[in-house]
């Protein structure tokens, strides 16, 4: 059963896959590993097919989070599952869906293998016929048909300090992706992001092609100090340079939240920053 999600800036979650393992230090208080040890769950990766269609009875727009307790492109997640993930995100163009890894390497690896004549054929797994008035039933008929990178997907990697800006930003920036996010949280150390917030977009000839940005910068970013009784400090200044930036290229940001305990405006976050809520969708 999919729940109402915790980002604050989605309005549902959706985990066809649980379970992660850590990779940096930002991951060190991982709420999604603490709430599964406080159910007395596992945490390794599992994939849960069952829950793949769950998007396609969703019928009212949402802003979707995927895997919010796992990451999509995990070593153990095999590329034929997540392409029945990209599958259901093309037949349900009503919903935007936000994507977040901090394992930019795998997702730049698929995308740069994948196609839209990868997900189509995926199509009938989940009874495209009986989804009348979701997609046009050419897709299936004219792969070219479908727009390619998905234009309601959003592809982000998670930041925590300069050093993992500087590793996992770049390789966002070369996966082919319509729209790149960052989310810098939990903010653990100031960070610089001047020299990628930039719109260099080049587009190509082919009319069902979505406009590739083939330099462009990330054009979402989400910033926020970490919560939880072992929550680590975040200098309300790193949130208030990161706007500064932001503003300067003209790219929305969303402030999360303080470092405190409790998830939310707890703590030192002055009203200028906590107001700032911004989505580009």
């Amino acid at each position: 059963m999919s729940t109402s999600s915790p980002h604050g800036y989605d309005t549902r979650s959706w985990n066809p896959v649980t379970g992660c393992s850590k990779v940096s230090a930002g991951c060190r208080s991982c709420w999604a590993e603490a709430m599964h040890r406080h159910l007395g769950l596992d945490f390794s990766v599992r994939l849960h097919p069952e829950r793949l269609d769950q998007p396609l009875h969703w019928r009212r727009p949402r802003t979707v989070f995927v895997c919010s307790r796992s990451d999509l492109f995990h070593q153990e997640v095999p590329p034929f599952f997540v392409s029945r993930v990209f599958a259901i995100m093309a037949l349900t163009p009503q919903h935007t869906y936000l994507l977040l890894t901090k394992r930019p390497e795998s997702m730049a690896r698929y995308l740069a293998s994948t196609s839209r004549s990868g997900i189509v054929p995926l199509f009938r797994l989940h009874r495209l016929e009986l989804q009348a008035g979701i997609v046009a039933a050419g897709w299936t008929r004219h792969p070219d048909l479908l727009p390619w990178p998905l234009p309601n997907v959003y592809l982000g990697v998670s930041v925590e300090d300069q050093a993992t800006a500087d590793q996992r930003i770049p390789l966002l920036l070369e996966t082919p992706a319509a729209h790149r996010w960052v989310s810098a949280e939990p903010l653990l150390g100031p960070i610089d992001l001047a020299a990628w917030l930039t719109d260099q977009r080049i587009y190509g000839d082919d009319p069902f092609h979505y406009p590739l940005p083939q330099r462009a910068g990330p054009n979402w970013i989400v910033s926020g100090g970490e919560s939880g009784p072992r929550h680590r400090p975040c200098d309300p200044a790193w949130i208030a340079d990161i706007l500064a930036q932001c503003d300067a290229a003209s790219v929305p940001c969303f402030v999360k939240q303080a470092s405190h305990r409790y998830p939310g405006r707890q703590g030192d976050i002055p009203d200028a920053l906590w107001a700032r809520k911004e989505v580009p969708w």
